[in-house]
């Protein structure tokens, strides 16, 4: 989350950190607000993890691109550009970012697919490229606030949302939107009610051995 003129923005991470732990959502506003220095550290084993996970993006979009789809790179664009990539009909939105009032993301992968939306006789749907063979939580709820942001960009709710795993043809694991909606909304719903509220004391109260 960041703190821009005394609104916050919040993304997909910040929603599962609150789903993992609410202590670390308080800890995430104070630095927000400049109350806290963030902590730092290097650890080449998640630098090694982003890496390969950037070169199975990759590799999953130059797999698209010699199907036949058209691909648009949108990284560090805008909304307007994500929006006039889905205008033109691009097969595939690489890094498009997506934002609704306080909430924005960059979706791995926007796939376009048959159906009505405000640009013609054709959607997009969400893929997002994981290279754990366990889907987690915050992952279907990264893909159900992207596929929510989606769906008011082009004015229509995507029906399925997708992880795409690594492997030699990425094995692709499809989810219904409305399936995870309600449990989405929730969770959604109590971090807005969080991060509406005044800062809570979240640490342990000291207790004798």
């Amino acid at each position: 989350m960041i703190n821009v003129s005394g609104n916050f923005k919040l993304s997909a991470t910040d929603l599962s950190n609150h789903l993992s732990c609410s202590h670390l959502t308080q800890l995430n506003r104070r630095v927000a607000l400049g109350e806290l220095n963030k902590p730092t550290w290097y650890d080449p084993s998640l630098e090694i993890l982003i890496q390969r996970g950037r070169e199975h993006e990759a590799a999953y979009v130059e797999y698209l691109k010699k199907a036949g789809l058209s691909i648009a790179h949108l990284k560090g664009q805008s909304l307007e550009a994500s929006v006039e990539a889905m205008y033109q009909g691009n097969d595939v939105l690489v890094q498009a970012r997506l934002d609704n009032e306080q909430w924005m993301g960059y979706a791995d992968v926007l796939i376009k697919v048959p159906g009505q939306s405000k640009f013609g006789n054709w959607s997009y749907e969400v893929q997002d490229t994981k290279l754990s063979q366990n889907t987690r939580a915050g992952t279907i709820l990264q893909l159900c606030l992207y596929t929510e942001l989606l769906s008011v960009v082009q004015g229509s709710a995507p029906d399925k949302m997708y992880v795409v795993k690594p492997g030699e043809n990425f094995q692709v694991e499809s989810y219904r939107y409305a399936e995870f909606q309600s449990y989405y909304k929730q969770v959604k719903k109590n971090f807005e009610s969080t991060m509406r509220g005044p800062a809570a004391a979240t640490y342990p109260d000291p207790v004798e051995n």
